[in-house]
C-alpha cells in the first residue's frame, strides 16, 4: 500500500527521485513515483538518507573521508546499510553523539 502524499513526504521523497534520476535508473522519477513505491514512511526516509549521503547534502556522508575541511563543532551524519550515526568535531576528532537504525 503507497504512503500519504502529505507535503513533507513528497518533499522527503523529492531527495529520493533525484537520486534516481541521476543514477539513469529512472530519468522521470518524481517524487510521487518514489511514495507510490515505499511499503512505509520508515522506507521512504531511509531511501532519503542514501540520497541525502550520496549527494553530500544536509550534512549526510557514507565516511568520514567525504568532510572536507572539517570545522570545530560541525556536525554530520554517516550513513550506513540500516543506520544514521550522528558526529560531532572536537579538538581534531569526530565524537560520536548517538544514531538511530533505519529500514535498511
Amino acid at each position: 500500500m503507497p504512503i500519504p502524499k502529505t507535503k513533507y513526504i513528497l518533499w522527503m521523497c523529492e531527495f529520493s527521485a533525484r537520486h534516481m534520476r541521476e543514477l539513469g535508473r529512472k530519468p522521470d522519477c518524481t517524487a510521487e513515483d518514489i511514495a507510490d513505491k515505499a511499503e512505509s514512511i520508515d522506507q521512504a526516509a531511509s531511501w532519503m538518507y542514501n540520497a541525502l549521503a550520496y549527494f553530500k547534502e544536509r550534512g549526510f556522508y557514507h565516511s568520514f573521508d567525504e568532510v572536507e575541511d572539517p570545522q570545530e563543532g560541525q556536525h554530520i551524519y554517516i550513513r550506513r546499510k540500516g543506520s544514521v550515526n550522528g558526529y560531532i568535531y572536537r579538538s581534531g576528532e569526530w565524537v560520536d553523539v548517538g544514531g538511530f537504525d533505519t529500514y535498511s
